[in-house]
Order: C-alpha cells, then structure tokens, then sequence
C-alpha cells in the first residue's frame, strides 16, 4: 500500500517532475460524407451527449435541433457530425488475450470513433470483500470497447500495479488480475469510528450515536486517503485534455470517503485535524478535481461496486452491536454515497449506486459513449485573453436531455512564438501520443549493468515530401527520450539534434538512444521535432525491463533486422555496436524475399553452462521455418551468466499473410522461457 505517494498516469510530465482497450473487432458505422473538422486557435469542438427521461440515447437530433450560446450570445454551428459505436460484447478468451501483440508503438492520430478511458479503481476506499464484483466489473468494462480504444487502469493506492494508457488488451487483463493484490487496507464505513478506537494510549472510542466525533490520526488517515482518490480524479482529467479523442471519460470504482462536513468542529481529543475541518479540506481537493473536469471536458462517472449496500458488508470488523451503532453506519453509506453522486453530477457523468447489476451498469456507461454528436463553431466574437469562457449547448426538441462541455480556455494575444524547444518539450508533456511527424518506435533491454539494463531505444521518423516549387533545404531535427517508472518518476532521459536534409520525396530516418534503466517495468516516450519544418511528434511504448538478478532463465527482447537492408542511422551512440550485433528495425513487415536478423539476448543464474534455444517462424498453425541452436553463457557475477542468440532467418517461401517469429530457450534443469514477435508478409 503506498500511501505516501499516490498513483499517476505515467504519460503526465513535466520538465521537472512526472506527474500520470483492446482487441474487440468493431466498425464504426460509416456516414455517407464524413464532414471535416476544422482546427485552428479560433474554434472550438464540441462533444454532446443526448439522452431520453430514461437515460436512453438519442439518436436522430439534426444540426438545426442544436443550438450552442456563448455569453448568452447564440453562436453558429459550422461543423456536424453524429457517431456511432455498434455495441460489441463478447467473452474475453485468456488464449486468445495472451496472443502476441506488436512489440512496437506508432503514433496515429485518433479517429472520430476512437475513445480514451481512465478507469480509477479506488482501493483506498474498497474493502477486500468486494474483490470478486471489481474485477467483474472491469472486465465487463474492457469486453465492450473497441479496438481502437485507449484506456488506463490506475490502482490509487497502488502506483505499481497500475497500467498506462494502452490498446493491449493483455496488459489491460493483467491489470485486473493485479485488484487482489491491489486491495487489503481499505476505509469502510465504519472507517472514522474503527480508525478512533485503534489503541493510541489513552484516547477513548467515539459515541456509538450521532455524528462521530474524532481527530488526530484516523483523521488524517482518513484524510490521507480521501486527498489521494481526489488528487487522481484531478490528474486524470488533466492528462485527458492532451487527447486527441472526440470523447472521454473517466470511470471513477470506489465506495468513497466518509468524512463528515456536518461534524462537531471542536473535538475532545484535539491532537490532529478534526472531522468537520478534514471534510472541508477534501470538499476543496473535489472542487478542484471538478473544475479541472470541466475545463478538460472530461465526465466522471461513479462506481459503487458494493452493489445495494448493507451495513454488515461495508464495515472492516464485525458491525451493529447495537440499533444505534446502525444506524450511524446507514447514514455513513448515505455520506459515501452522496459523494459519488456529486462527483458525477458535477463533471457531466452518472453515478451508479445501490445497483447490484453491475454489469448493466457498466453497459450504461458504454452505451452512453458509444453516441453522441460532434459540434464545432467559431466563437463571434472572439477574444484571446488566455481565459476560461462559458458555452452552453441546448436542443430545441422537448424531453431530450444533453450533457457537453461548459466552456473552453481561449489562447493568449502575444504569446510567445513556438520555437522547436518549446514545441518539443509541450509534446513530452502531453498525455498522449503528438502525430505531427509520423513516428515508430521500439526498445530492447539488451545488456545487464551494475545496477539495472541497458535498453536500445529506435525510433523511425516519416519526414513529409516537401511542397514542390520549393527547394530543398537543410535544418535540425531535435529529439528527446524519457522513461518513467509507475509512479511517473523520470528513470533516465536524453535529448539531441542532428542535422538532416529535406526533399521533394520525404524521408525516412532511423535515430537510436541508449538508455540504462531499473529493473522494472517502464514508459518510454520519444518525441521529435523537424526545425524547418515546423513539425512535432511523440510516441510512447511500455517496456518491463526483465530482472536479471533473479535465477530464473530469461530472454531479454527480440530484436530485429533485414540483411543487407541500407542507409545509416542519423543517430548512433558509441555502444551501440558493442551491445547489438545490427541496426535494429521498427518495420513489423517484410517482403517475401527478406532474410531477418534475429538477436535476443538470454540470462540465466544456475550451473548450466549452455541453453538450448529453438527459432520457428509460425503462418496460422504452420512451422514455416525452424531452426534449434545450442548457446554457450558467460559469466557475468557468481553463478549468473548471459548468452545471445543470433541467427538469420530466411523468409523465402513463406506465403504472404500473418506470421510470429517465436524464440524458445530451454536450460539442462528444465527452466523454459519463450518470447514471441508477430510480424505480416506481403508480397
């Protein structure tokens, strides 16, 4: 339990400090003319969801239904738009989850029926009984998105067992495996008169009726942990507003604090903050949490996985000796409860409370963005003041409800011009991927050092063709790598320029960065800027570096390359070449004709002096290309020792279509470890 330093989304950074889907088959349904949406520091997009007295979307409004006031000033709809997610629901197969997925990370820009999510699971405010009803609910969650959906799963309590933002539904899937160890310390409803009566020398429990009176440290324990879920609710909405998603939102699952603001504000064991004072103090945390909400354009919708609560199951200990000590829990539910409420009602979510069904209530929650309309207009007038400006959209059909943003944050007159630092450093800062410059990334921990790996990091930047007429130039490209660790702590970063030409037909370039990181699991995230160009992208990949200490076999990475493949890479560090045998590649297809390299570097810690490794390149159920080599380990320190496998593979012959280069190594004791690439042929 880490209570000292909450959970974030890892991808939230600044230059100082860090701060903080899926594989289900679906289409969007494709109007006959997509319009075009509009970007420019003057207009503002709007997204709208629009729903019957029975919270049941509606689906036919026009543009003429919609009317948009700014100021109290009617504004003019330039852009339209309705999307539509078809409902998709299937059961999640554990096969077929753990298939392999692409080891490496592009930054394509979001489409219009591409969604984020940041599921919050509060296990500050979860008690371990509830364990069972949380991960169905968030596996309900993951059955019933698209593939091109991105979601974050964050642990409040838990930094580490947290999952960034991603479309690996088997990441996704390991994070809900991670709520049994997730949960444990939980506040329930009972959580102030438990926490007073734990033994703090003479202090005496609370009054078994009325609102309990109580200070010092269950206080601020209680405290502690109600900051926490607020500090994530406002961290969440802020990494949101980076998004390039028409619609997001955010999954709040908690039982929620019990902090009382109507409590006596002078207790008798005044050593600590009071109730009264603690609730005020966390009021303040959700004001703020709300307002970020707003100004990112993110609702918040609440969870109570409790399901229709009893006294009996939201308590730690054994509950109600007595009429009068139910009677307090009831109302303290009924506090916790409200919290949720509020927490929805002013972010433009629902909440979902005393529901047993949890999974039509996670539906809902799908269902309601699965549709809704996209309205974009030109504020007249318009005023860049740097400052927040009120909108309201309504319908003019009578019964339909709507919920959509309040208000945007206009740009600064006379701001700074953009340079290629700055524009460099916003992307590195934003919560997701920048697709300015188009980008493909991957990483390898390759090599073991004294105090953790050393991982090859390469990255292929797609220079757009300059316009014709124009002549090429030279200029500088910048970049920068950083990895961060669970609690979005910077581990290492680096930054460079390099000179390179542009012309008439784009280019292609390969940059590579080494970096010596923890053994743990990691975020990278590469970000480039084209100088002439005017141009900015960043991506991210997660990466879990292995431990290497441990005595288990293992196998690094899998790295890839084609023989005789030409050009030089724009950047090379001095070792790379001593910690890989060839230029890596971020291509994940190939020709028929290619012959890959293959390198994966093994590490094992026993007396086995060798393993013995098999290569097999798989189409469907297939053995297309196998290959068994036995390797000799070295040394490294006692008993540990290394080994690289490095082999040519042959691609002649194998038809056109999907495939999965497989590396398996076995050592004389029995230890297996297998590693797994997927790649297509085309003809």
């Amino acid at each position: 339990m880490m209570m000292g330093s909450s959970a974030r989304l890892s991808l939230k950074v600044s230059t100082t400090a860090a701060a903080a889907a899926l594989a289900l088959a679906l289409d969007l349904q494709a109007a006959p003319q997509q319009p075009v949406f509009r970007a420019g520091v003057d207009h503002v997009a709007v997204d709208v969801i629009a729903t019957d007295s029975h919270d049941q979307p509606v689906t036919d409004l026009k543009q003429q239904d919609f009317q948009i006031t700014e100021a109290a000033r009617p504004q003019a709809i330039a852009d339209f738009e309705y999307v539509s997610i078809p409902a998709v629901h299937r059961t999640i197969d554990r096969v077929v989850a753990a298939a392999p997925v692409s080891d490496v990370s592009e930054n394509a820009q979001p489409t219009a029926d591409s969604r984020v999510f940041v599921m919050i699971v509060d296990d500050l405010h979860i008690l371990p009984g509830v364990i069972v009803p949380v991960k169905r609910a968030m596996t309900e969650f993951l059955q019933t998105l698209s593939p091109r959906d991105e979601v974050a799963i964050i642990f409040v309590g838990h930094s580490d067992l947290s999952q960034n933002f991603t479309t690996d539904l088997s990441r996704l899937l390991k994070a809900v495996d991670n709520v049994r160890s997730a949960f444990g310390f939980g506040l329930g409803a009972d959580a102030i008169a438990s926490l007073a009566r734990q033994p703090t020398g003479a202090r005496a429990p609370p009054p078994a009726t009325g609102p309990v009176c109580a200070s010092g440290p269950a206080i601020s324990l209680a405290l502690q942990a109600a900051r926490s879920a607020a500090f994530e609710l406002k961290n969440a909405a802020a990494t949101l507003a980076n998004s390039g998603h028409a619609r997001r939102a955010i999954v709040y699952v908690s039982g929620q604090s019990v902090l009382d603001p109507a409590a006596p504000s002078i207790c008798p064991f005044n050593n600590g903050p009071n109730e009264n004072s603690a609730a005020n103090a966390y009021r303040l945390d959700l004001q703020s949490a709300f307002d970020q909400a707003r100004r990112s354009d993110v609702p918040i919708y609440t969870l109570d996985p409790r399901g229709l609560v009893q006294p009996e199951t939201a308590t730690i200990g054994p509950c109600c000796a007595s009429y009068q000590q139910r009677a307090e829990v009831q109302r303290r539910i009924g506090l916790q409860q409200d919290y949720l409420a509020s927490i929805a009602t002013n972010t433009g979510g629902r909440f979902f409370i005393n529901q047993n069904d949890l999974a039509h209530a996670v539906d809902e929650i799908v269902s309601e963005n699965s549709s809704y309309y996209l309205l974009g207009y030109y504020p007249d007038p318009f005023v860049a003041d740097g400052k927040f400006h009120d909108l309201k959209v309504t319908v003019t059909r009578p019964g339909v409800r709507v919920r959509a943003r309040s208000g945007y944050t206009a740009p600064l007159a006379g701001a700074p011009a953009e340079t290629a630092k700055t524009a460099l450093t916003s992307a590195m800062s934003a919560g997701f991927n920048v697709a300015g410059l188009s980008l493909r990334a991957f990483a390898a921990p390759v090599a073991s050092t004294a105090t953790g790996m050393s991982v090859v990091v390469t990255t292929e930047v797609t220079l757009p063709a300059i316009a014709a007429g124009e002549n090429p130039t030279g200029e500088t490209l910048h970049w920068e790598v950083l990895a961060l660790d669970p609690d979005g702590k910077i581990k290492a970063s680096t930054g460079h320029a390099a000179p390179i030409a542009l012309s008439h037909s784009g280019a292609h370039l390969v940059v590579n960065d080494v970096l010596d990181l923890p053994m743990q699991p990691v975020t990278i995230r590469v970000g480039v800027t084209s100088e002439a160009l005017g141009k900015t992208g960043s991506v991210q990949l997660s990466v879990d570096v292995p431990n290497v200490s441990s005595s288990k076999l293992q196998i690094g990475s899998v790295v890839l390359g084609v023989v005789g493949a030409n050009g030089q890479p724009t950047s090379e560090p001095e070792n790379l070449k001593v910690l890989l045998p060839f230029q890596p590649t971020t291509m994940r297809t190939f020709a028929s004709t290619d012959t890959l390299e293959v390198f994966a570097p093994l590490f094992w810690a026993s007396n086995d002096a060798a393993a013995h490794t098999v290569l097999s390149i798989r189409s469907g159920a297939d053995v297309v290309v196998h290959q068994e080599i036995d390797v000799p380990g070295a040394v490294t320190k006692a008993d540990h020792r290394t080994a690289p496998v490095r082999s040519d593979l042959a691609l002649l012959g194998v038809a056109a279509g999907q495939c999965v280069l497989s590396v398996e190594a076995r050592l004389p004791n029995g230890q297996t470890a297998v590693r797994t690439v997927p790649f297509e042929i085309k003809d």
